[in-house]
This record gives structure tokens, sequence and C-alpha cells, in this order.
């Protein structure tokens, strides 16, 4: 997950106010996710909604290649010449900055509900303090406090490497990068096709790493013109849609073919939306858009505190956790209340 509540910085092709506005739309796509057959019965149903929210855990991946992209964007010229310690460590702490902040404040608040007795949390031994110290991400304890920050327990790890492989990508010649991004974009799909690779211990870091640097690579053939451009906003727009379209499809052939074809697709989309015109662009650049681009940290990384007080109150209610549809409209209407109108602007300040 990007982890900055402001927008993605100006690249050489203006303001990339499309990419603020898909990183939210990214973030409430994980959020339908873990809603799916909870919140509402069309998220279990076989229509094509249903199909689109179900894959809903791949835009994890595509805010590992869009972190990619933004942090060579925001600090490739820092580390462009030799690695100097200062700037090294300057970076290091801006990023801590970013990241941890939040993600301390919601552990805190789901240890504070959990003693005060309004949700349940398993707390098996470690699974607290590896969150605390973000390393529940690719470790064999069990992803129990606010689940979703494993991506972020990833990335913080990749931040330490980026600025190491920065100065070799800014040397790298076009026909060289282009080379490289391939040979990423495939690593990127073993992941996904190879199920033997799901029984690493390291595979989410791994993943993450290679998704960022794919990110990193395309920043690199945009910036120095070297990414290959369809001069057509409708060609270009397609290629954007492109994920969209193949997660709403029936699936009704290997999963893990389609979810490498996803992944992969995210840098084409981001690298289109960063280097040309799309049809779509007025539509993205559009407040209430923008707006959710600038909180989609917090959506992200808060929204499994919504779930487990929902989860609490089902459980209240119907005496089965996880039933929240069957929840009285007025307890659902004051849980999305407390969601967006108190925990997420409050995150957003922390």
């Amino acid at each position: 997950m990007t982890a900055n509540n402001m927008p993605i910085p100006a690249s050489p092709h203006g303001r990339l106010d499309a990419l603020t506005a898909v990183r939210g739309i990214a973030a409430l796509m994980v959020v339908l996710f873990h809603a799916r057959g909870s919140w509402h019965p069309i998220f279990a149903s076989g229509e094509r909604i249903s199909m689109l929210v179900a894959s809903g855990w791949l835009w994890v991946h595509f805010f590992f290649v869009l972190s990619g992209f933004v942090m060579m964007q925001a600090y490739g010229h820092d580390f462009a010449g030799a690695l100097r310690g200062r700037a090294y460590w300057r970076f290091i702490v801006t990023r801590f900055g970013r990241i941890y902040p939040l993600h301390f404040f919601t552990l805190m608040v789901m240890a504070g509900l959990l003693l005060a007795g309004w949700i349940r949390v398993a707390n098996p031994p470690g699974s607290f303090a590896a969150s605390l110290v973000l390393v529940q991400g690719f470790t064999f304890v069990p992803l129990v406090w606010n689940a979703p920050a494993w991506s972020i327990s990833t990335e913080w790890y990749v931040y330490l490497l980026f600025p190491l492989m920065v100065p070799l990508m800014m040397r790298l010649p076009g026909a060289v990068l282009r080379a490289l991004w391939l040979a990423i974009a495939l690593v990127v799909a073993y992941f996904f096709v190879d199920d033997n690779s799901h029984d690493w211990p390291l595979r989410r870091l791994l993943v993450c790493l290679a998704e960022f640097t794919l990110g990193c690579l395309t920043h690199r053939l945009v910036r120095n013109g070297s990414w290959p451009l369809l001069r057509s906003r409708a060609l270009a727009t397609a290629v954007f849609v492109a994920p969209i379209v193949l997660l709403a499809l029936p699936q009704r052939f290997d999963g893990g073919w389609l979810h490498a074809v996803v992944a992969v697709g995210f840098g084409l989309s981001i690298g289109v939306i960063a280097a040309e015109e799309t049809l779509v662009d007025g539509l993205l650049a559009g407040r209430v858009l923008q707006f959710l681009g600038l909180i989609s940290y917090s959506i992200y990384l808060d929204h499994e505190i919504l779930y487990s007080l929902a989860g609490s109150a089902a459980d209240a209610y119907t005496g089965h956790a996880h039933t929240l549809h069957q929840l009285p409209t007025a307890v659902a209407l004051a849980l999305f209340a407390l969601y967006s109108v108190v925990l997420i602007p409050v995150s957003w300040a922390t």
C-alpha cells in the first residue's frame, strides 16, 4: 500500500491525478473484497460485480507496483549518483514517518477495543509483537492484528533496499530497461502461477520486491522516453482498464494465469496513464475521486477496525459474527458513520 496522504508528485507529463484517484478506487476494492458475502448478498452471487469483488485482493499488488513508481518519482533523483549515508537515512526516516504512525495508531485502537471487550481477536503468541515491529508479513505468525497491514510490513523492508536499486536503474539505457521490465514481469507472473511458491516463508516479501521493482522500471521508462506510446486515447484507455475488465469476467480458466496477467497488467496500466492521455482522465480528476485517493491509506489500513466492530455487533444481534447483512439498518448506518466521519479523518491526521 502506498502510504502517502498527499497527491502523487508531479511528473514530466503533468500532475498524475489519475493515479491518485485509482489509488483510492483500489483501496475500496480491497475493502469490498473483505466485505464480500457479509455486508450484502450480491457479493456472494454469480454476477459480474461478484467476480470483480472476489478478486479485490489483487489490488494490493497494484499498490506495490504504484509504490515503486511513486518512490522513483519522489526520491529517485536523491540517489541518482553515489549513495550517500545522509540521504539514505533521511529517506528511511521520512518513509517510516509516513507508514508507521497510522499503523501504530490502528494497532493501539484494536488493542484498546479488545481490552474493552468490544471486539474479538485471536492472539497467538508473538502475533502482537510481530505486528508492532513490522515482520508479520513474512513470518509464520498468523495475520490476526489488522491483517491488511501485512503489505505495510513487506513494503517497509523493500524501502530499505530502494536507495541501493536506484543508481543502477538510472544508468541503464532504454533497451536494457525494457528487457529488464519484461524479465521482472515474468518473475511477478511466476509467483501467481507456481503453487509451490505459496509455501515459501518469504513469498510475500519477494512478491512485493518484484512488483515494486516493476513500478520503478515503469517510471524510468516513462521518464526517459523509452515507454512505448500508443498515441491513441482509445487504445490507452483500453490498456488502462484491461485489468479491471479481466477481473470482472467469469474465470473459466486457471485463476493463477489470470491473476498473473492482471498483476503485470497493473504495470502497463500505470505506465499508460502516466505517459499519455486517456478517455477517463476527466473522470479521474474529479474532486471526489481525488479525495478518495488522498485518504486511501486510512481507508485501507483502518477498515479492519470497522469489520471487527461490525462482527461484534452482528454477534450481539444475531448470535453469529460476520452476518453483517442481517444487522438492523440503524446499527449498520451507525458503524458506517463511525468509519467515515470519525475514524478516517482521525487516522488521516495521524
